[in-house]
């Protein structure tokens, strides 16, 4: 079983209003008990919707905790925090927040030197290759259009032959401006010249574009690139490298994170599990049925 880290959790708390007053700072009473700017931090990081709630209704929500103080004194005067189940659900609710104050502490002491962050850039350096694409895209579709639909929408084999044929042209000199303006149905790259923007290997696009694009070098253009609907002719208009300023910020993070699965990985393989009654881990059988 995995658990989530409230990482988004402790980001949206720090732009809260009450993170900008000492957590002492009293900003109400219930029951004659004061409220304070920290417990109600607490009460949001551990469940975020609370602090939605509480801002819509903030003495709707103070009236609730006046509520849940009252009852669960009750409850312990009664002795039902000593009662199964709810000696189990405390402790494990103890547990799981003590676990996540745990993960977030040693995110803490997590350092990644100056010398660590720049030769992870410098070992993994292809990485932050960019190619600025000029595109000719060649539209195919496989669906049968009814009669009088429009122009003939071309099948993948025509699109296919229509491509590597452009292809040949543009081999032999043609003008790619003036081939993405006669030929191109791709109408947000055609409205500016072709361009197709900046690509950079971790953009989430299909491999085999990925792949194309850079395996070229500056000025030459891709063999017809299949997609979902079409076939792509791609130019390499400009290739660089991203400076290490430019993707410091990014590194930094991953090295933390990957620092941090690293952590729990090592937590979870060395925990020592050992199942002593089997059959009743299995799930119970359904009811047969007339």
């Amino acid at each position: 079983m995995r658990f989530l880290i409230p990482w988004m959790a402790v980001a949206l708390l720090a732009q809260s209003p009450l993170s900008q007053v000492p957590p002492e700072t009293v900003v109400a009473s219930v029951d004659g008990q004061p409220v304070t700017a920290g417990q109600l931090q607490a009460i949001f990081s551990a469940n975020p919707q609370a602090e939605q709630n509480f801002y819509r209704d903030s003495k709707g929500f103070l009236v609730q905790l006046a509520m849940i103080r009252h009852l669960a004194a009750k409850a312990t005067e009664a002795g039902l925090d000593k009662q199964p189940p709810f000696r189990e659900q405390i402790e494990f609710n103890r547990n799981m927040i003590l676990f996540n104050a745990q993960i977030n502490h040693q995110a803490t002491q997590i350092i990644i030197s100056p010398e660590e962050h720049r030769k992870a850039y410098d070992k993994d350096i292809e990485r932050y290759r960019t190619v600025a694409v000029k595109a000719i895209y060649i539209a195919f579709t496989n669906q049968p259009l009814a009669s009088g639909a429009g122009p003939k929408a071309l099948s993948e084999p025509e699109a296919r032959q229509k491509a590597e044929k452009l292809f040949a042209e543009l081999q032999a000199g043609a003008s790619f401006t003036e081939y993405v303006e006669k030929h191109s149905d791709d109408l947000a790259s055609k409205s500016k010249g072709g361009d197709y923007g900046l690509i950079r290997r971790k953009d989430n696009i299909a491999e085999n574009i990925r792949n194309a694009i850079f395996a070229l070098k500056e000025g030459e253009i891709s063999p017809p690139v299949r997609s979902n609907n079409g076939f792509y002719l791609f130019r390499a208009e400009k290739i660089s490298i991203q400076s290490f300023d430019e993707v410091k910020n990014d590194l930094y993070v991953e090295l933390h994170q990957a620092r941090q699965r690293e952590y729990l990985d090592e937590l979870r393989n060395t925990r020592q599990v050992k199942i002593e009654k089997e059959d009743l881990l299995r799930p119970a059988a359904a009811s047969a049925k007339p």
